[in-house]
């Protein structure tokens, strides 16, 4: 039948992009097309984490980057402004150890370069927004919403 021949080419077609083979024959039409779905599918969850380690790998290699831009910028700036060799070690070796942990520090609100593009009112907004929740004080609440409306 039709249905059979393009299942076949179909499936055949899959295992060629595929680790997926033709060892276990499918018999019938709807043995194919399970067949198709299940290498189909396959192949989606293989490339999703493939996808994802590059991705990972991507993000790794340019924190890299940025951490040596970091640091040569550093080491330009101390040669240029002719700091003493000893003193600038101390420094190198201090913004090395702030780079490292760098990611195990939260995010505070000085951090985040979008948040100084913000028009001041709106900066100042999110700053008030961040800090009522810290405002336990009936009468500092009841400021807070005076102040809302």
């Amino acid at each position: 039948s039709g249905l059979y021949q393009y299942t076949t080419s179909l499936h055949w077609s899959m295992t060629q992009m595929t680790p997926g083979s033709m060892q276990v024959f499918p018999n019938n039409s709807l043995e194919r097309i399970v067949n198709f779905l299940c290498l189909l599918v396959g192949m989606m969850a293989f490339s999703s984490i493939i996808s994802s380690l590059s991705a990972k790998l991507v993000q790794s290699q340019n924190r890299q980057k940025e951490r040596v831009q970091h640091l040569s910028a550093l080491r330009r700036f101390l040669r240029s402004s002719s700091v003493n060799p000893r003193f600038s070690v101390i420094i190198e070796r201090a913004a090395v150890e702030a780079l490292s942990s760098r990611s195990q520090k939260p995010v505070v609100v000085s951090d985040i370069h979008a948040v100084k593009l913000l028009p001041s009112s709106l900066q100042l907004r999110l700053r008030t927004e961040l800090t009522k929740k810290h405002l336990q004080i009936p009468f500092f609440r009841m400021w807070g919403v005076i102040d809302d409306n």
